[in-house]
């Protein structure tokens, strides 16, 4: 099959990424260097190997001038500014995943290649993390380092230890839709309208009653976690419902835009509070504004027609992983990951915007 890496170029905004690791040394003295070497903490000499990029220091070489630079507390991000299309696309080389992905505290991500969970960095190096596994819809990590996953064929979520050990928590949950919520609880989409699932007990409480004639199928949450957006399968329909202080729902969910063809396999929100909702039947990601104004925002179709992204993550910030893209697992086209650089950070940003939400 035909692989395409596309590149569209439409101005990068600033940079932004993960928090501040600690700040390098001061004073009169020498700031890193080894304890009778000549003293570089002179103005000409601000770029010496033992200087400003060592471990001490918060602008380390790896770290400077990037998309995933480490002082998003010092940096600001215009939301005016924000694309309207896709930046980039790039296929992963060691990734897969089939509706799923996630990426751990260690730089990892994990997704299914249609028979285990396999194990990759950044720079495509991957191992088999648990072998025989089926194929799994949506997951995340748990705070405590546990992976969370909707069993695509046993039903219920499927729990992973990091050394692969497994439980099953919720066996009556058929959900497709999985994200873990400021709470630590587990939330989900699917028959069951919108769940959630204490990781403790195994204990489910709805979220949102659903009456409506499009089934919940994926979700994210607003910045400030006080709305939840939710993508369908139906007739094209991406609702909101408001919630309370408690992530519960209030009142009856209602339609926010009309997106695609009727098949929303992720929900992303980014700090400006954008959505960005994959739609199976035009093979198309979608840009959804807060107040419902829609454009396509990547078009798979136009370059291949198996191409497809499925379940929707952000990078993280840190090991290569961007914090302005978004990573797609391809089904159609052997479970592979692409990387969409959307060109704006994602709603767990912590810098400051402007003219956001």
């Amino acid at each position: 099959m035909r692989r395409t890496s596309l590149l569209l170029i439409a101005g990068l905004p600033v940079l932004f990424a993960c928090p501040p690791r600690g700040g390098g040394g001061g004073g009169g003295s020498d700031d890193d260097d080894t304890a009778g070497a000549p003293d570089d903490d002179d103005v000409s000499d601000d770029d010496d190997a033992v200087d400003d990029d060592d471990a001490t220091d918060d602008d380390d070489a790896v770290d400077d001038d990037d998309a995933v630079d480490d002082d998003d507390a010092a940096e600001a991000f215009d939301c005016s500014t924000a694309p309207t299309t896709a930046q980039s696309r790039t296929v992963m080389s060691g990734p897969r995943g089939y509706h799923g992905l996630a990426i751990d505290s260690a730089g990892f991500m994990v997704g299914s290649d249609g028979s285990s969970l396999i194990r990759s960095d950044y720079a495509g190096s991957w191992s088999v993390f648990v072998p025989g596994q089926p194929q799994f819809q949506q997951m995340e990590y748990l705070p405590g380092g546990d992976l969370v996953a909707n069993d695509d064929f046993a039903g219920g979520i499927k729990r992973f230890t990091p050394s692969g050990g497994s439980t099953t928590l919720a066996p009556s949950v058929s959900a497709y839709g999985l994200r873990v919520g400021p709470d630590g609880l587990i939330y989900t989409t699917g028959y069951g309208g919108v769940q959630r699932v204490d990781p403790s007990t195994g204990g489910v409480e709805t979220v949102v009653a659903w009456n409506e004639w499009d089934e919940p199928h994926s979700f994210d949450w607003s910045p400030d976690h006080s709305r939840m957006y939710i993508g369908t399968v139906g007739e094209g329909g991406l609702y909101y419902v408001d919630l309370d202080a408690n992530l519960l729902g209030v009142g009856a969910p209602q339609v926010l835009a009309n997106v695609g063809e009727g098949w929303h396999d992720g929900v992303a929100v980014d700090a400006c509070g954008t959505m960005y909702v994959p739609d199976y039947w035009s093979s198309r990601l979608y840009r959804v504004t807060a107040g419902g104004s829609v454009n396509v925002f990547h078009d798979w179709g136009a370059v291949d027609d198996w191409e497809y992204g499925h379940g929707t993550v952000w990078g993280t910030g840190s090991f290569g992983w961007r914090d302005d893209a978004l990573y797609l697992p391809m089904p159609y086209d052997g479970n592979q990951v692409q990387e969409v650089v959307v060109g704006v950070p994602s709603r767990a940003w912590t810098g400051t915007v402007v003219n956001g939400p």
